[in-house]
């Protein structure tokens, strides 16, 4: 009972964090948060209708350059606007589903389900990869147009990611331990993963919300 009872007692503090899901299970394969007829496991940005592949993204780039393009070899203001607007909306959203897989995760890890654990989880690093390449692109276009601002916000987002990934590495290790009964190393993860949640959600609030940095942008 001690046991049950210590266990519930980490949940609680990462779910506090606000990293809980929201009802996606990850495992299942049949979700699709933006309704678009691509599963979230398949989607590039899942929280976005006009985005199924990492090709849309380049393709919306261009489409929302107001500028005429330049034949010199060097982007356009206008195409970097699109670049970092495009690139950070598509990171932020894709980490935001994927902290929905990481809450479904730790809800199963406290029902016991650790071999939903580790379904759930199934490509979380690959996927975050490809959110925070998407961060990359979006700060070097905002340093190209010389807007520090959502530069670093976009630079948090994809340190955010490192430390969700350290949490859903622990998460899983923790599930596995548990599996094999090797409670004290499924504790010392748990609690690792405690730390990697915080650690994200402090990255969290030095960023900018995508709505917000299409307006600071647009308004160049």
């Amino acid at each position: 009972m001690k046991r049950r009872d210590a266990i519930k007692g980490g949940l609680v503090t990462i779910l506090s964090t606000g990293i809980a899901g929201c009802g996606i299970l990850g495992g299942s394969g049949v979700q699709d948060s933006d309704g678009d007829g691509v599963i979230d496991s398949e989607d590039y940005a899942p929280q976005d209708s006009d985005v199924q592949e990492k090709s849309d993204i380049s393709g919306s780039d261009s489409s929302q350059s107001s500028g005429p393009k330049t034949d010199t070899g060097s982007n356009s203001e206008s195409e970097l606007i699109g670049t970092a607007v495009g690139k950070y909306k598509a990171g932020y959203q894709g980490m935001q589903s994927s902290k929905d897989l990481l809450g479904t995760a730790i809800d199963s890890y406290g029902q016991e389900n650790y071999g939903l654990v580790e379904m759930t989880l199934e490509g979380f690093e690959q996927d975050m990869s490809a959110f925070s390449d998407a961060f990359g692109e979006a700060a070097s276009a905002a340093d190209e147009l010389g807007e520090s601002e959502v530069q670093q916000s976009a630079i948090a987002g994809q340190n955010e990611i490192e430390h969700l990934v350290s949490a859903a590495d622990n998460v899983r290790g923790a599930a596995k331990d548990a599996k094999n009964e090797n409670w004290d190393d499924s504790d010392a993860k748990l609690a690792q993963a405690q730390t990697a949640i915080k650690s994200a959600e402090n990255r969290h609030r030095e960023m900018m919300e995508p709505s917000a940095v299409e307006s600071r942008l647009m308004d160049i």
